[in-house]
């Protein structure tokens, strides 16, 4: 009696939660030639990783210098729609539509609409990454972006630590983010402030703070 023959191997997922690690991504992005074509701009798109306990994901910590060099654009805006489904290839999506009011880097513009991969809502489909940024309409936000990638899709630089709120009290305006955010609290820290909010959890630095520091980065750079 023949052999049984093997059973065919099944794929192996391009994302597993219970990993460390996005699959078939190195911290330089260079092991992407097995996923298909809009997976591998959506990674080159956030190569930039950063270490999420509260997901299980493993991605790099970036210094504010990483921030700057990498993005191809950085804006203060006001988000002003967000929807959710697929582009024309089908691949699931947010799009965001955003009211620029500052660009300290890139093309200068008033209105901005980005595609990022993924969303809620949209089932299993949706394929959210888990570190990636959600944007609510109204809120304002300082973003550093990559460049579209051939896809047309864009995210923020190292994730959720390339989007930072912009929180206003009266005439004073200030960047907040969780306590335990490695640019933020190392900026409050150098500036002798204790971490402020509406929450203990929460760390804020005055926007203008922020602004002149990415300024002085970006000068640095550019005189390099």
């Amino acid at each position: 009696m023949p052999p049984a023959p093997p059973r065919p191997r099944r794929p192996a997922p391009f994302w597993d939660k219970s990993k460390t690690a996005i699959d078939g991504l190195s911290a330089d992005g260079l092991a992407l030639r097995a996923m298909r074509p809009w997976r591998a701009d959506l990674f080159l798109a956030a190569a930039l990783l950063v270490p999420s306990t509260a997901s299980g994901t493993m991605v790099r910590r970036l210094a504010l210098e990483d921030l700057v060099r990498a993005a191809d654009r950085i804006v203060v805006a006001t988000v002003a729609r967000v929807e959710q489904g697929r582009d024309a290839a089908g691949v699931p999506a947010t799009f965001v539509t955003l009211r620029v009011s500052q660009t300290l880097k890139g093309r200068a513009s008033q209105q901005l609409a980005i595609k990022q991969f993924g969303g809620t809502g949209l089932g299993a489909a949706g394929a959210r990454i888990p570190g990636m940024p959600r944007y609510r309409e109204g809120e304002e936000v300082v973003l550093f972006l990559h460049g579209e990638s051939r896809a047309g899709f864009t995210s923020p630089v190292g994730l959720y630590q390339g989007k930072y709120q912009v929180v206003r009290r009266g005439p004073r305006a200030y960047v907040r983010a969780p306590a335990s955010h490695p640019i933020l609290s190392s900026l409050a820290a150098g500036r002798g402030r204790a971490a402020a909010g509406p929450a203990p959890r929460t760390v804020s630095v005055p926007l203008a703070d922020f602004l002149a520091a990415i300024a002085a980065v970006a000068a640095e750079a550019g005189a390099q």
